[in-house]
């Protein structure tokens, strides 16, 4: 299969480059505007086609691409890519807007072509053990903090904060309620609180981007246990008032454990097989829809 990845930035070096420049049934090649960029990611990691256009990078012949580009930049090249008959793994989010959002969906459902959001947690490997031992949970908690830079309220919510509400949809799915707080000053978002509610379950999500470290934990009880899963990593286990604690073997990769190595295999996987990924554009675009509501009501009030 021939694979391209178009933005050679810090996600594409960092989790990306070094999974699929290693795999034997990928014929990779990379895209960038950056000359000096995308040549030496090519000598790293040994690529022979390495090109500054996307035109050139479709001309190629390849059957699917991994966009990393900026945010703003998504859906004109995720469409291009589609009009030509490319399957696209995108970042989260599609777009800054719920609208533009739906529209690229759209675009890849007429065309045919599978489009999938790049949600790293829902393929971490302690979350979804978290997800197979406690099947119905009465409360969730997840929080997810950084250190800064604050940034606008659209900004944060749909460059960060999605993936706390993408997590939460992964164990609830759709919700019946929300409700959300925040503290918003000079325009830039300090803290933002994000309450679902489905059935018999209630899912607290929370960010904080004015901390003093950069952490993340998720919270989880039901079926008389409680599990804590701390940076994706160390999972403790509370049941019958026994205290059990879990992590990974010391040479299991990051990548591995945040889920990145799991993601880029089932959408390959998927392409190859011509089914429908988890994380289709289609089942993304709830979490897309809930950002947007956030961002409603928070203005709005």
């Amino acid at each position: 299969m021939k694979i391209g990845m178009i933005g050679i930035g810090d996600i594409a070096s960092k989790a990306y480059l070094p999974i699929l420049a290693t795999r034997q049934d990928i014929e990779l090649s990379i895209a960038s505007r950056n000359q000096e960029v995308v040549h030496q990611a090519a000598q790293q990691y040994r690529i022979k086609q390495a090109y500054t256009s996307v035109s050139d990078l479709i001309a190629s012949g390849i059957d699917a691409a991994f966009v990393h580009t900026a945010t703003l930049s998504h859906p004109e090249i995720v469409k291009q890519l589609i009009s030509a008959g490319v399957h696209v793994f995108v970042d989260k989010p599609i777009a800054y807007t719920l609208s533009e959002a739906e529209q690229v969906v759209s675009y890849a459902k007429q065309h045919d072509v599978q489009l999938m959001v790049g949600f790293n947690r829902r393929f971490a490997p302690m979350y979804r053990d978290v997800k197979q031992h406690i099947q119905a949970p009465e409360t969730i908690f997840l929080q997810k903090n950084r250190t800064g830079p604050l940034s606008d309220l659209r900004t944060t919510l749909f460059d960060d904060f999605i993936h706390v509400v993408d997590t939460l949809l992964y164990f609830t799915g759709e919700p019946t309620a929300l409700s959300v707080n925040a503290k918003i000053e000079q325009q830039k978002a300090h803290y933002v609180v994000l309450n679902l509610h489905k059935d018999n379950t209630t899912a607290i999500g929370m960010m904080n981007r004015n901390t003093g470290v950069t952490d993340e934990r998720l919270e989880m009880t039901g079926n008389q246990r409680k599990l804590v899963v701390h940076n994706m990593v160390n999972v403790i286990s509370f049941e019958h008032n026994q205290e059990q604690h879990r992590t990974f073997e010391d040479w299991t990769t990051t990548l591995y454990r945040r889920g990145f190595v799991d993601m880029i295999d089932h959408f390959i996987e998927h392409i190859k097989q011509g089914t429908t990924c988890e994380s289709s554009g289609e089942a993304a675009l709830m979490a897309h829809e809930i950002c947007e509501r956030m961002i409603h009501e928070l203005v709005t009030r």
